[in-house]
């Protein structure tokens, strides 16, 4: 280990107590990284293998692993016996990186706790004035919701009250009407349903298949469906959008986003 005469160095020396002389590059170095480790010339990679010897891949980064996990993941029934081993040993890694997060520190609890009392009073003046719970935001982060509880529940008040007129705009009837012309239309299934199923099971191989954008997806499905129905059986006076509400073709969206789901853990639409 080679120690040049620098401002680090002169800065090293000095955290020893000392003024001047000659110093071997032990003491330089035992200054700089601690009496903590028991050879200071070995690197990081080979200290952490010292310390961790069941987890042979501590030292590579999360995406490297992440990608490796994948890479052999894919193919698993043409592994070998090594990537098999790696495999496992990847796997804990990851594992062991989940288990071992580092705790929130204090200034996230404080923050949380600040933007939980704003929302615990919100929903409070909610309560006070309407008689139920204001709905929180989907996107509160757990520790809010979770502080925002407690506060809610020294003050003896209950936020699970909901709204007695939430689900109202929604017609049932009508939702199982669009919903059953759209799985029977051949246009709508052919130029709209089959495109969107082969869209999802690209993602769903590729691992980003998400239940809340396929929804979305299948929402322009429950639109269209809406329209051409509006066009054959609704009247001169009556438009699409009214004789099926938003809510009312969001649920049937909803409701396709299920049966595709449930037809995938059967085994079908598979090509």
């Amino acid at each position: 280990m080679r120690i040049h005469h620098t401002a680090q160095w002169r800065r090293m020396v000095r955290a020893m107590g000392r003024r001047g002389g000659a110093y071997s590059p032990y003491a330089v170095a035992t200054a700089r990284l601690g009496p903590s480790r028991l050879n200071p010339y070995e690197t990081y990679g080979q200290e952490m293998r010292r310390k961790y010897p069941g987890r042979p891949w501590i030292t590579r980064p999360t995406w490297e692993l992440k990608n490796m996990f994948k890479a052999l993941n894919m193919m698993r029934a043409m592994n070998t016996a090594e990537e098999e081993k790696r495999l496992a040993e990847v796997m804990y890694e990851l594992k062991m990186r989940r288990a071992l997060k580092n705790p929130l520190s204090s200034k996230t609890k404080r923050r949380a706790v600040r933007v939980a009392s704003k929302l615990a009073y919100r929903i409070w003046q909610h309560v006070k004035s309407k008689g139920y719970a204001l709905p929180v935001p989907k996107r509160t982060p757990k520790l809010v919701k979770e502080y925002a509880r407690k506060i809610l529940k020294a003050n003896g008040i209950n936020w699970t009250i909901k709204n007695p007129a939430k689900g109202r705009g929604i017609d049932k009837p009508a939702a199982r009407e669009l919903e059953l012309y759209i799985e029977n239309d051949r246009d709508l299934y052919r130029q709209r349903f089959l495109p969107m199923v082969l869209n999802l099971q690209r993602k769903i191989k590729k691992g980003v298949f998400r239940q809340r954008l396929a929804i979305k997806m299948f929402q322009y499905l429950s639109d269209d469906g809406a329209k051409k129905y509006a066009r054959e059986f609704g009247g001169p006076g009556t438009p699409w959008n009214v004789m099926f509400p938003k809510r009312t073709r969001r649920m049937v969206a909803a409701r396709l986003v299920r049966h595709f789901i449930s037809e995938i853990r059967a085994g079908n639409y598979w090509t």
